[in-house]
């Protein structure tokens, strides 16, 4: 054959391959490679096409190494580039995947398709402002786009819900005009509604959410994420205690039918349940101030069953085997930054004793900070994964860890997916979102001795380890190294400032009339609450709290709920107030250390839950419980005497500061949790 009639053949051959792989059929496509290789070996676009088929098939190593081999080929052709970096980003290796991306961009500047992926590329990555910039120059471009649309939806979800409802309904109305599959049946459009379902959720719209979900569920009956979001779905701000107990029916009996109903038989049922689970979380549940072991337990074993079903491999018991050296501890968190969580679990981490632990922090959270660069300065490994997917469980498995500490679990929706598989022989729960997980993979909770209530271990799934004291060594020295030079003393307008700073959610009902009848006993006074980032759930707290308050008299402008704050001026308005009134039926963890630090006198009640009572156990440490309360009554007597007896309130401030490095830096809950590991390693008598 000519030369001329063997390029023809080649082209021919390449033109069959690249169709044969469009519409999937992967094994003509195979062999049109074999002719296409025998025409002409190594050619680079043969190689190329060959990785992509490895892709296609799941063979991922090959994949990379095919489309790697061929790269510098085709490195003019900015779709071969593109077809490099969706293999790299489909097996999780994002970072690797930008540069061909850019690249593809260099030679294309308005490839559409290559930018989206770049913008989701930067959203795994955790660089969130590139992610939506790359999305919107997208839409710069052509506004209907419905990918760009419905990947800067998602990016929005958790930093700006109310702006991922923009999106997403745009993107609803685009995938509405779909004409590649029925309308009924059209996956595009089930999908925008799907992510608007839960940005209306997230924005505090939860019944326009329900009514999305139901929605979805007319023209697909058997949408797992559908189906399970509407089970699962809870407010975070109630207009009334029966509201939380209709709510609360409402999350035990869907969930109750979701479990009954679910089907696990086939590969897509089981992709599908834990594309739902491990997205949707039911963070405000421990809100309501009640026992919760109930319904975490059928909601921990649902989670176990689907992410047994995905990860069967991840599923079976592992022995605790004796091995020598020091135990192998992970810490396993998505939120190893500036956060409340950091806060109170980082010493956890950063504080064992490296002569007797090695110690491996795993951050999967997606944002990075100094915090982020002090704890993995501070931990003998530390590795940034800012995915909880397939590769995290792998990197956990073959850590062969002895025991792994969730400090947070409940926080973060995708962080449940590893806690519900078995990746260590023991495996334990922090108190970063203080309530029982109900998995039945998770052995200990790590709670406080002076925090939980006797006979507490009836709230708990797992086995209960009281660590001495707080459980926490909070840093003062990063308390005070936050604060800024903002003085607040100038709204004071000349009244006595009681503080909240509990988040609005976890204020129920039922104690807006003890804040309210503190104002009324204290006419000159005001009380000063932080607004929630949702607009609809500030308002909704706002009317129904300024309803008790004007029955009891209390003038609405003696109410000032202050927008979200950064950290230095959030310890620039505690500083500037008088006292501070803890949440009842959820206590105050940092911002009581943070009101503490600032020299304000804490009025507590302590109630039957470890969640209520952690402000309680700062002061009993302190020596000084002169202003915990033990009813409704005796909260609002104390806190009306601090505000009317000028006296008091200065020896309250004097007692206080006197002993409040007693709380802060504390290093015997570290050495406890040193003996807890030993004992439950069994590396009591290997140790000196």
């Amino acid at each position: 054959m000519t030369g001329a009639n063997n390029h023809g053949r080649l082209v021919e051959l390449l033109t069959a391959v690249r169709r044969q792989l469009s519409s999937g059929q992967l094994e003509v496509a195979e062999a049109t490679l074999d002719q296409v290789l025998e025409l002409a070996p190594g050619h680079p676009y043969g190689i190329h096409y060959l990785g992509l088929l490895r892709h296609l098939q799941n063979r991922p190593g090959e994949a990379r190494r095919f489309l790697r081999q061929a790269d510098q080929g085709v490195r003019h052709d900015a779709v071969a580039c593109f077809n490099f970096a969706t293999a790299l980003q489909e097996h999780g290796l994002h970072g690797e995947a930008l540069e061909p991306l850019r690249h593809a961009l260099l030679l294309r500047p308005d490839y559409d398709d290559a930018e989206v992926l770049l913008g989701r590329v930067y959203f795994e990555l955790g660089r969130l402002d590139e992610a939506v910039a790359a999305f919107q120059s997208v839409l710069d471009r052509h506004s209907d786009h419905f990918h760009a649309l419905i990947n800067l939806a998602r990016v929005l979800l958790q930093s700006a819900p109310e702006k991922a409802i923009v999106f997403a309904e745009r993107a609803a109305m685009v995938g509405s005009l779909d004409q590649t599959a029925p309308e009924l049946k059209n996956p595009t459009k089930a999908l925008a509604l799907k992510v608007l379902a839960r940005a209306l959720a997230l924005s505090g719209r939860e019944k326009e959410a329900i009514g999305a979900y139901e929605s979805i569920l007319r023209d697909w009956p058997q949408d797992v994420y559908a189906a399970y979001g509407q089970a699962i779905i809870l407010p975070q701000v109630y207009a009334s205690e029966a509201e939380i107990d209709h709510w609360r029916e409402h999350y035990r009996r869907n969930l109750e039918a979701f479990c009954s109903s679910l089907r696990l038989d086939t590969v897509d049922q089981i992709e599908a349940a834990a594309s739902a689970l491990f997205t949707i979380g039911n963070f405000p549940l421990p809100q309501h101030g009640r026992n919760d072991r109930p319904e975490q337990t059928l909601y921990g074993n649902v989670l176990h069953r689907v992410a047994a079903a995905r990860y069967p491999e991840y599923a079976r018991p592992l022995p605790l085997l004796p091995r020598p050296g020091r135990p192998r501890i992970g810490f396993v968190s998505a939120f190893f930054y500036n956060h409340s969580i950091a806060k109170i679990q980082e010493a956890w981490a950063t504080q064992l004793d490296p002569g007797r632990f090695e110690v491996w922090a795993i951050h999967a959270g997606k944002s990075r900070d100094a915090t982020t660069d002090d704890i993995e300065r501070a931990c003998e490994h530390f590795v940034h994964h800012p995915r909880a997917g397939l590769l995290l469980l792998r990197l956990l498995h073959d850590l062969d860890l002895d025991v792994i500490v969730y400090p947070d679990l409940g926080m973060e929706a995708a962080m449940l997916l590893p806690a519900a598989l078995r990746l260590a022989p023991v495996q334990c729960l922090g108190m970063g979102h203080p309530i029982t997980s109900g998995l039945p993979t998770i052995d200990w909770f790590l709670s406080s001795a002076l925090m939980e209530p006797d006979d507490s271990e009836a709230q708990y799934t797992e086995r209960l380890e009281k660590l001495p004291n707080l459980s926490f060594c909070y840093s003062l020295e990063r308390i005070l190294s936050q604060r800024g030079e903002a003085d607040w003393r100038h709204l004071r307008r000349r009244r006595i400032v009681y503080l909240c700073t509990q988040n609005l959610g976890k204020l129920l009902p039922r104690h807006d009339i003890v804040f309210a009848r503190i104002l009324a006993a204290v006419q000159d006074s005001e009380l000063w609450l932080l607004a929630r980032p949702e607009p609809a759930r500030t308002e909704r707290f706002r009317e129904r709290f300024l309803s008790v308050c004007r029955s009891e008299g209390v003038e609405p402008d003696r109410v000032v709920i202050h927008g979200r704050l950064n950290q230095s001026d959030f310890l620039a308005l505690t500083e500037a107030a008088d006292i501070y009134l803890d949440g009842i039926a959820w206590s105050g963890g940092n911002t009581t250390f943070e009101a503490i630090a600032m020299g304000l006198p804490v009025v507590t009640w302590p109630g039957d839950l470890m969640r209520s009572r952690h402000s309680f156990a700062m002061l009993k440490m302190m020596d000084f419980t002169d202003t915990v309360a033990a009813s409704a009554d005796d909260y609002i007597e104390i806190a009306a005497k601090l505000g009317l007896d000028e006296n008091w309130r200065t020896h309250v401030r004097e007692q206080m500061r006197a002993r409040a490095a007693r709380i802060y830096d504390d290093e015997a809950p570290i050495r406890g949790l040193e003996s807890f590991f030993l004992r439950v390693t069994g590396r009591e008598l290997d140790q000196p």
